[in-house]
Parts: structure tokens; sequence; C-alpha cells
């Protein structure tokens, strides 16, 4: 029994692994239960995300990605891709969930705007940690 469990999760790992990652910075906001936060997403995949975070996320928790997604509904309506999943990895300054559900949605224009207020605060954050050598 143990034993199918181990080769089920190296089989899970192995799946995981093998989703192209396609490097994406697009600004998001992330929510917890009772947290939430503005990142900019690193990389994508079918099956999970990378994304920068203001302060540590808790490992195996759900999170909420919304990301201000570049393309047009109809050439004119602005969409969000809604992610949800749990934290598997935790860095400094970073995060990484597993995709289980994800859906697109219209995006009001109160999304756009913070998101683009949202985005331009962390390239300044990124550009001052890169500064101080961190």
């Amino acid at each position: 029994m143990a034993t199918q469990r181990k080769l089920k999760k190296a089989g899970a790992d192995a799946e995981r692994q093998r989703a192209i990652r396609f490097p994406v910075r697009l600004p998001i906001r992330y929510t917890l239960a009772n947290d939430s936060g503005w990142g900019e997403l690193v990389n994508i995949s079918s099956s999970g995300a990378l994304f920068t975070t203001e302060r540590p996320l808790p490992l195996g928790k759900r999170v909420e990605l919304c990301i201000d997604w570049p393309a047009l509904l109809l050439e004119k309506v602005h969409l969000k891709l809604v992610a949800r999943g749990r934290t598997v990895r935790i860095e400094p300054g970073r995060a990484a969930i597993t995709i289980v559900t994800h859906e697109f949605r219209t995006s009001g224009s109160s999304f756009m705007r913070e998101s683009a207020v949202a985005s331009l605060q962390v390239q300044v954050a990124n550009q001052a940690m890169q500064g101080i050598g961190m």
C-alpha cells in the first residue's frame, strides 16, 4: 500500500514537471482565506504558477490568483484568469501553487487600474531589492 502511494506521488511529480512553463510577467492579485496582496506572475503552466509576493505565504494553503490577462475578448473586453490551488513551494518573495481549477472572467475597470498601480509598485520594489543585492 505504501509503495503504491509512493509510485502515485512520483507519477504526479513527474507529470507536474512535464508541464511546459511559460515565462510571463503579468500583474496578479492573490487571495488567501483572510489575506490578500499584489504580485507579478513569473511563469505559468497548465498545472501550476510561480509568482512574486509582498510577504511570505503559508505552505499548503488555498490561494486564488487573479491574473490580468493580456488578450481581449472580442477585441474590446478585458479578461482576467482566475486560478485556484494550494501553495506547494515558498521562496523569499515568491510562491508556487498547483492549479486545481481555473476560469476566465471579464475584468472590471477597477481591477485594471489597481493591477496597473500594483504592477508599478512591484517593479519598483524588485529594482530596489536588486540594487541592494537581495
